[in-house]
């Protein structure tokens, strides 16, 4: 809606990090907004990722588009021809305020699918953040803000949300802060039983994740995080540790254990663990 004052967002469908790097650079850049230099950008990038050559064609992308031997486009509109159309322009002002409902159809089929309840809370997002920027309490930038809009939006239209698998709920009205709760595994895992037992035992039926959204790339939807971690949950033969120490497990130990992680996989590459648990 804002281009060109806006960047465009791009997005890959791959867990390439050196695909992940080139668009995070593009973002860095910002050179300029506009499509077609993006585009010729991201070509150029990607033949010197993976070694090809330039097609001659890549530099014209954000040439002018060519002209008459005089100077002038070859498409001329004679007097009569203007004077024609302007006539079709007055005639257009009677349908003008027809036009003028356009954004609000957009806006329509922007949330179309989206539950009211749902579309109440981004209404009251939409209102706080007014206000915050009134007062000067932003907490992120604008670009940011809207593109966590866009995401939760997607969220509340998605099938696998619609079906319970999961549930976001704000902190605090927050866009920076959610909790998401896993409430649908693969029910032929061992971590759907204990989450059958653990319902029982402390009427809890889900798993609380934090999103906090420091470091995360737009390169992949929330959507597709979520269900990734789901779907990693069962793959890795996730159990539910019962009986545990409810103060063992706190942010700075997770912390700990992900830069454990990393130095491993950056030393070692990436590998299967053979298990993994999740604290009740």
């Amino acid at each position: 809606e804002s281009y060109p004052s806006s960047s465009p967002i791009w997005f890959v469908d791959s867990d390439d990090p050196n695909l992940t790097s080139v668009l995070e650079r593009l973002e860095d850049t910002k050179n300029n907004n506009l499509l077609r230099q993006q585009l010729k950008w991201l070509i150029c990038e990607l033949c010197r990722l993976y070694n090809l050559p330039k097609h001659l064609d890549v530099e014209m992308l954000d040439q002018p588009l060519p002209t008459g031997q005089n100077g002038t486009t070859e498409e001329v509109t004679s007097e009569e021809e203007e004077e024609e159309e302007m006539a079709e322009d007055i005639e257009d002002l009677d349908h003008y305020e027809m036009k003028e409902e356009e954004p609000i159809n957009g806006k329509k089929s922007e949330d179309e699918g989206i539950e009211k309840e749902n579309l109440a809370i981004l209404e009251k997002i939409r209102k706080t953040q007014r206000q915050d920027h009134l007062n000067g309490a932003v907490s992120g930038s604008v670009q940011a803000s809207d593109r966590l809009m866009k995401e939760l939006r997607d969220v509340y239209r998605s099938q696998s949300y619609k079906a319970g698998i999961y549930s976001v709920e704000l902190i605090n009205d927050s866009l920076y802060d959610w909790h998401v709760k896993l409430h649908k595994v693969d029910s032929d895992s061992p971590l759907h039983s204990d989450l059958q037992i653990l319902k029982e035992k402390e009427g809890i039926e889900y798993i609380l994740l934090n999103f906090s959204f420091k470091g995360w790339s737009s390169a992949y939807s929330i959507e597709s995080v979520i269900m990734q971690i789901n779907a990693t949950l069962v793959k890795g033969k996730a159990r539910v540790q019962f009986g545990a120490n409810k103060n063992q497990y706190n942010l700075a130990r997770a912390q700990q254990s992900y830069n454990s992680i990393v130095q491993i996989h950056e030393k070692n590459g990436m590998f299967n663990s053979r298990s993994t648990y999740c604290h009740s």
